[in-house]
C-alpha cells in the first residue's frame, strides 16, 4: 500500500489532452500529433508550450468521468490484466480509494488525495492567449490570463510551473500550477490554482494539503472519444499495479509470445507506406519490440513496449481478451486482442473502441517445454529441457521471480525460497513456460511422545546436503546425527533441525510409563 501510494504522487492520473492520447505501440510511424517540448528549451518556452498544449474544457477527472459506473468494466478489464482475475475487486477498490477522498487542507486524509476541483468550480477551461476560464456550480464564469512566473515543484516532489495572473481580483485564481508527467509525449498534468503561492506548493501539508486538481477534457465523454477514457484507466492500473503482477498474469502474457509479422495490406494504397514492413516480438514475461521498415529496404527501427493480458471473454480459451500496451515513452494504449486461424496460419488482431485494428501472422517458430511443472525443495536443483521447433540461435531461459528459483543460460534451475515461479524458455521471440513450485524442507514429525527408554527416527523431506539435529535439554531426550531420538527421562524438550538453511521443531515429551 506504501508503494502504490507512493506511485500516486508521480502520476495521479490527471488531465489528458484531445489528440495525444497514448498510440498503439504495435501500430507503425510516429504519434506527429504530441506536441514536444525541446529540453534544450528556455523553462519560460517550455512552460508557454506546455499552458498551448493543454487548450480544452475540462471536467472533473475522476468524479465526473472515470468514476462513472459504466466505465466499471474498464477498471475491472484493466485492472486484470496486470494482477489477475482473483486480485481485481480488491486492487480496483485500493485505486479508487487513493484518490476518492472529498476533503484536503486541515480535513486532508493523509492516506489519499482529493483530485477534484475547489472553490465551487465545475469545469476549466484552457485558452488561447494564456487565458483560463473557471465555471462555477451556479454557471458564474471567471476569467484571467496568465503569464509564466517560475518553474518549481510541490514540496519538491512534483516539478511544474508556476503562472500568474495579469489581472486585478484574481482572488482565488491569482497563481496556475501545472505540471507535466511526460512533457516530450501525451500530457498527463496535475494542476492547481488559489491565492497564496507558498501555500500552493506544499503538496501535502497547509491550506492545499492532499489536493491535485485533475480533470479530463468534456469530450472524453462522448462515445468516439471513449479510447481516451480507456487509455486513462489503463495507464493508472499499469503505473500502479505493476509491483503485484502474479503467475496468472504471466500466463497470459504467454499466449501471445512470439514473432508476429504485421499484414501490411491495408497501408499498399499510401504511398509513403507502400513497401513498408512490421513485425513485433512478443515475450512471455510482458516485454516485446516493434520493428519497422517504412521503406522495406531491411533497415529497421525498434521500438520496445510492455504489455499487460486479460482473457475477459468468459469462454474457458485464452484466445481473446484485454490488451494493454506501454511504450518507452509512457505512451499507453489499451485495445481487444483475438487470435484466430486461417489454414494453417496464427492470426492476432487488435482492435481498439473507435473501430481501427491491425493483423499479425505468426512465424513458424514452436518453443515448447519437454519438462513438466515440477517441485522442488530449497536449494535443490533440476534441469528446463526446450523442445525448438524450426526455430534458430540460441534459447534463453528466465524466471518470473529470481527470488524463489533463478535460472541460468543452460536451463537449470536453483530452487531459492518458497513459493511459485514460471521458468520461460525463449528462442527466436518465442517461449514455452513451465510452473516450478518451492517447498521448504518439512520434518516427518512435529510431535513425538516416548516412554523412557524408547527411540524415534526424524528424517527430513526435501533435504539438499547436511542436516543438523540439536537437542534443547540431553538430560531428558537426546538425538543424534542421524536424528535418532532418544528418551532420558520424563520432561519436555524441543528437537531443532536445519536442513537447506531452513530450521524446523519436533516437540517431544518423555514419561516414565
Amino acid at each position: 500500500m506504501k508503494k502504490m501510494r507512493k506511485a500516486l504522487l508521480a502520476l495521479l492520473l490527471s488531465i489528458t489532452v484531445a489528440g495525444t492520447s497514448a498510440a498503439p505501440v504495435m501500430a507503425a510511424g510516429t504519434n506527429t500529433s504530441v506536441p514536444t517540448i525541446p529540453t534544450e528549451e528556455s523553462d519560460s518556452s517550455k512552460a508557454d508550450k506546455l499552458f498551448t498544449a493543454v487548450k480544452g474544457d475540462y471536467i472533473q477527472l475522476f468524479k465526473d468521468a472515470l468514476f462513472d459506473v459504466k466505465y466499471n468494466k474498464y477498471w475491472n478489464d484493466d485492472a486484470a490484466a496486470v494482477v489477475g482475475g482473483s486480485a481485481v475487486a480488491e486492487a480496483v477498490k485500493t485505486l479508487k480509494a487513493s484518490v476518492g477522498s472529498t476533503t484536503y487542507g486541515d480535513k486532508a486524509d493523509p492516506n489519499t488525495f482529493y483530485c477534484g476541483f475547489i472553490n465551487d468550480v465545475k469545469e476549466v477551461s484552457f485558452q488561447d492567449g494564456g487565458k483560463v476560464e473557471f465555471t462555477t456550480s451556479d454557471s458564474k464564469k471567471v476569467s484571467h490570463t496568465y503569464k509564466f512566473l517560475k518553474k518549481d515543484a510541490l514540496s519538491g516532489v512534483m516539478e511544474g510551473y508556476v503562472f500568474q495572473s495579469t489581472d486585478k481580483n484574481e482572488d482565488e485564481f491569482k497563481y496556475v500550477f501545472l505540471c507535466p508527467d511526460t512533457p516530450a509525449t501525451t500530457y498527463h498534468i496535475e494542476f492547481r490554482y488559489g491565492s497564496d503561492l507558498t501555500e500552493l506548493l506544499k503538496l501535502n501539508t497547509g491550506k492545499y494539503a492532499n489536493w491535485v486538481g485533475s480533470g479530463i477534457l468534456k469530450s472524453a465523454l462522448t462515445e468516439k472519444n471513449e479510447q481516451m477514457i480507456q487509455n486513462c484507466i489503463a495507464l493508472f492500473c499499469t503505473e500502479n499495479l505493476a509491483e503485484m503482477k502474479n503467475a496468472d498474469t504471466a500466463a497470459q502474457q504467454s499466449v501471445l509470445a512470439g514473432v508476429w509479422d504485421a499484414d501490411m495490406s491495408a497501408y499498399a494504397s499510401n504511398p509513403q507506406y507502400k513497401n513498408a514492413k512490421m513485425y513485433c516480438e512478443l515475450k512471455a514475461d510482458g516485454t516485446g519490440v516493434t520493428y519497422f521498415d517504412p521503406n522495406g529496404t531491411g533497415t529497421y527501427t525498434e521500438s520496445p513496449f510492455t504489455f499487460y493480458a486479460y482473457d475477459n471473454d468468459g469462454k474457458e480459451d485464452v484466445s481473446s481478451g484485454v490488451y494493454i500496451s506501454t511504450d518507452s515513452e509512457k505512451l499507453t494504449k489499451a485495445s481487444k486482442y483475438a487470435i484466430t486461424k486461417k489454414g494453417e496460419a496464427t492470426i492476432l488482431t487488435f482492435e481498439t473502441p473507435d473501430g481501427s485494428s491491425i493483423s499479425y501472422i505468426k512465424r513458424d517458430t514452436k518453443v515448447a517445454v519437454v519438462s513438466e511443472n515440477t517441485t522442488l525443495y530449497v536449494k535443490g536443483k533440476t534441469n528446463i529441457l526446450a523442445n525448438v521447433v524450426s526455430g534458430s540461435g540460441i534459447t534463453t531461459y528466465t524466471s518470473s521471480n529470481p527470488k524463489v528459483a533463478k535460472v541460468d543460460a543452460n536451463g537449470k534451475v536453483t530452487a531459492v525460497k518458497k513459493g511459485s515461479v514460471i521458468i520461460t524458455a525463449t528462442n527466436n521471440g518465442v517461449s514455452g513456460q513451465v510452473k516450478i513450485t518451492v517447498k521448504n524442507p518439512t520434518l516427518n514429525k512435529k510431535t513425538v511422545t516416548l516412554k523412557k527408554g524408547k527411540t524415534a527416527k526424524l528424517s527430513v523431506k526435501g533435504s539438499i546436503g547436511k542436516v543438523t539435529y540439536k537437542s534443547s535439554n540431553t538430560k531428558i531426550a537426546a538425538v543424534s546425527s542421524k536424528g535418532v531420538i532418544k528418551a532420558k527421562k520424563a520432561g519436555k524438550v524441543t528437537i531443532t533441525v536445519k536442513s537447506n538453511g531452513i530450521t524446523n521443531k519436533c516437540k517431544v515429551t518423555v514419561k516414565n510409563k
